[in-house]
């Protein structure tokens, strides 16, 4: 056996699952077909793959050329006799394809569909997802690098919501407008305002109560009035 340790390889432990459940998919249509030959060979490629998968999940990597046999002897050195995946995948590795019979056929596909999903979890066991998490914690919390970069992080979240309110505040949009309101009048019902018919005033933003005062003597026979306080529609509050 050509077997080395190395560091666990999540993408490469993916990969090799992948790899499984995709030789599993296109191998349906043969047993459906009941060419049970095409059927095996596929299902021993799916194998191989579960196989690799479990062995790179255990820092383990079996080189690609390596015969059905080695990789089910890698599998039984690390076989949990607890668990019936090891021993079905090697059991498919070991099969021997019979065109004339699929005895046992049946039951080792149905195992096999099983282990494919007990292989999932088993993975993310061995990958130490949780593990990981935890740690990772425990770095950001318990050390002093990772303090600084959790005050650094807070500090920006500080900056990021208190923003608005200082550009509100020292840049109040209402004032670059030059704010002013305007009455207008008609002298009978039935006709529209008119720009023509209504006098402008100025307008002070401060947030203080004002009283104004616009000069009508001019007009006659006033018969409705009509006040736009301000001409900045959605930017102020008039009360």
């Amino acid at each position: 056996m050509n077997i080395k340790h190395i560091k666990p390889l999540d993408a490469e432990s993916y990969r090799f699952f992948h790899c499984a459940v995709t030789d599993i998919e296109a191998a349906k249509p043969y047993w459906r077909k009941k060419q049970y030959e095409q059927f095996v060979a596929l299902l021993q490629k799916s194998a191989c793959c579960l196989a690799k998968a479990l062995l790179s999940s255990k820092s383990i990597v079996v080189s690609d050329n390596k015969s059905l046999s080695d990789l089910a002897s890698a599998i039984d050195e690390i076989s949990d006799i607890d668990n019936p995946v090891y021993s079905n995948i090697h059991s498919i590795l070991t099969y021997v394809a019979n065109t004339d019979k699929n005895e046992g056929l049946r039951e080792i596909y149905r195992e096999y569909q099983g282990t494919l999903i007990e292989t999932r979890k088993i993975l993310a066991r061995d990958l130490n997802y949780n593990s990981r998490i935890r740690e990772k914690f425990y770095q950001t919390i318990f050390t002093a690098a990772g303090l600084k970069k959790l005050f650094a992080f807070i500090m920006m979240l500080v900056i990021l919501v208190m923003l608005p309110a200082g550009i509100h505040h020292f840049f109040d949009p209402i004032d670059m407008y030059e704010l002013d309101g305007q009455v207008f009048w008609k002298s009978r019902p039935g006709i529209p305002f008119s720009s023509k018919e209504s006098k402008h005033f100025p307008v002070i933003s401060d947030n203080k109560s004002r009283e104004y005062t616009i000069d009508l003597d001019s007009t006659e026979n006033i018969f409705l009035l009509r006040i736009d306080p301000v001409n900045a529609i959605g930017l102020s509050d008039v009360e």
